[in-house]
């Protein structure tokens, strides 16, 4: 069986002028990353409210299903559109699960039984059964599924008449946190001490209890694949013993100064088979991934990403067209079905503003376990990117920006209420002491400070509510000079309540959230070369944007976070 991905438009020839005066300065668009239903109607989207995946299931239609968040399950076309959205009752928990039995999905979600037909409308709701259970088998036996309920008491859940029959078989003693049914009846249970048992009828079965060597197991053509850390699926005979272990992940062995890792697969949640080579994977985050399995080196092999981009925190462009988002980083020619590739850095969904050292080296403010320091490094894989521990920052720092005078480099920043501060940086990157107080003083009090870039005259420019704010150097900080946040007397010439901005010296990159566009000044003069957005009209086609936020500039590219359609646009000033 050979799966088609379609075919994607990635570079759009949509350019919009601003004047007859601007016709020689255009922005076009290069495509979409993040999001593989890319735009329109089968553009993805992602409940707000994270959750982990259930388990992806792949059904006989060729189609696959996931919880794309919280309250919703996502149904996707193997070539990554989204096919239809189905809202979700309860609280997450880690026991939460999906499985189908024929054409049937049964799901359980905070401790109770729910089903629907893979045939039903988008927007029907699974239908609770009312049946609790304290953990549900991914495998079946004669369309049953192996349940626990809340006693400890296992018990079959038969999905083509949704009722409750005993189990027959025998159970360990111990208390039980997971089990599955293979389809010759063998239940497999494991305790809080992560002992693995079974059972065949009330016959323990030769071999066991063998160690857990991983999560969520499930039993695929007599092959069991666990879930671990660090993205990682391991392979196992039918007695748990590796055949040939770890298949995927950090955990591989090809050691080259780091660990392989795909934040978005960390702790994988569920796996489905699709062909002999072709295998459907999620994690916590519930993204998709197809996998491609390589007899030759008995090992999965990441090739497609199915979902959206619900957050974008510390996106960056280096000089090589390296996107860094999210822990993770894009090549500027991928696609919107492209995994993320390998990048060093813990996963930066607590991570404010990214800023260029050079063409390679980046660097900004992170929180980990609640504190706030300084990463630093490149998207070179053999080249690992630091965490500066010993330089602490105030929290929730949200901007950056690299100040170069003469051979000294300083990494200035921001907070959301405008706190400051300075890193004295090495050429590398290294911070070279704890950071010095900068504080801004402006003439205006109040307001959300977002993003931070330097003219090339020197001056920093600020992003506070709908103005970009222009400081000058002093003594003892930085102190506002003037602000703007207009560049004519028409309606259309003025900023929205909130804007990000990103720079390079010479131009100035404004993403005008509530404004639904993107726009180019001449960082000196304030005159606007170019717009791209239809202003004031939100949309989800290749010239539209959903509430744009978080900008990421090198040169004459950016790449731009389209918030509320859950993708990033790559835009180019020509």
């Amino acid at each position: 069986m050979m799966i088609i991905i379609r075919s994607l438009a990635l570079t759009c020839a949509c350019l919009l002028l601003i004047s007859a005066a601007a016709r020689s300065s255009q922005i076009t668009c290069f495509g979409v990353l993040g999001n593989s239903g890319e735009q329109g109607r089968y553009l993805v989207k992602f409940d707000q409210k994270k959750a982990s995946g259930l388990g992806v299931v792949y059904d006989r239609f060729g189609t696959v299903w996931d919880r794309g968040g919280q309250g919703i399950l996502n149904h996707y076309a193997l070539d990554g559109r989204l096919l239809g959205q189905y809202p979700l009752s309860g609280q997450p928990t880690r026991d939460d699960k999906l499985s189908i039995v024929g054409d049937r999905l049964v799901l359980l979600l905070d401790h109770k039984l729910f089903f629907m037909d893979v045939g039903e409308k988008a927007g029907t709701a699974p239908k609770n059964t009312a049946i609790s259970a304290r953990a549900m088998s991914f495998g079946r036996y004669n369309a049953q599924l192996l349940c626990l309920s809340p006693e400890q008491t296992p018990f079959l859940f038969d999905a083509l008449t949704v009722k409750k029959k005993p189990f027959n078989g025998a159970k360990p003693q111990q208390g039980i946190v997971d089990l599955e049914i293979a389809p010759d009846s063998t239940a497999f249970y494991c305790d809080n001490k992560r002992q693995i048992y079974a059972f065949r009828g009330q016959t323990a079965l030769p071999g066991f209890p063998q160690k857990a060597k991983g999560d969520r197991w499930q039993l695929i053509d007599q092959y069991w694949y666990l879930q671990s850390s660090h993205a990682s699926i391991l392979r196992t005979n039918y007695v748990f013993a590796y055949d040939p272990g770890v298949v995927l992940g950090g955990s591989s062995g090809a050691f080259l100064g780091h660990l392989a890792d795909n934040h978005e697969l960390d702790s994988g949640q569920g796996i489905a088979k699709i062909t002999d080579h072709c295998f459907a994977v999620s994690g916590r985050s519930g993204i998709i991934h197809l996998l491609h399995w390589q007899d030759d080196k008995k090992q999965f092999e990441i090739t497609h990403r199915l979902g959206a981009l619900p957050y974008a925190m510390g996106l960056a462009l280096d000089g090589k067209g390296k996107i860094l988002c999210n822990g993770g980083a894009w090549d500027w020619t991928a696609d919107p079905l492209s995994p993320m590739t390998d990048c060093q850095l813990p996963k930066l969904d607590q991570a404010g503003q990214v800023a260029n050292l050079n063409d390679e080296i980046m660097l900004g403010p992170i929180e980990l376990k609640g504190n706030a320091i300084v990463f630093c490094g490149t998207q070179d894989p053999t080249k690992p990117f630091r965490l500066q521990a010993n330089c602490k920052l105030k929290t929730a720092m949200c901007g950056a920006v690299v100040q170069k005078t003469g051979a000294k480099y300083r990494l200035l920043l921001v907070s959301t209420d405008g706190q400051g501060q300075a890193v004295r940086l090495s050429e590398e990157g290294k911070s070279l002491a704890e950071p010095d107080e900068m504080p801004l003083l402006l003439n205006a009090k109040g307001g959300v400070w977002t993003s931070l870039a330097l003219r090339s005259d020197g001056l920093l420019l600020a992003a506070v509510d709908g103005s970009v704010v222009i400081l000058s150097p002093t003594k003892d900080g930085w102190k506002e000079l003037n602000r703007w946040s207009a560049w004519g007397t028409s309606g259309q010439e003025r900023f929205g309540p909130r804007i990000f901005i990103a720079g390079d010296g010479d131009k100035l990159w404004v993403s005008d959230r509530e404004r639904q566009r993107v726009l180019v000044f001449d960082a000196l003069s304030q005159k606007c070369l170019a717009v791209y957005g239809r202003t004031d009209a939100a949309g989800n086609d290749l010239v539209s944007f959903n509430f744009p936020e978080t900008i990421a500039v090198y040169h004459n590219r950016a790449v731009v976070f389209d918030s509320a359609n859950q993708r990033l646009l790559k835009l180019s000033f020509e």
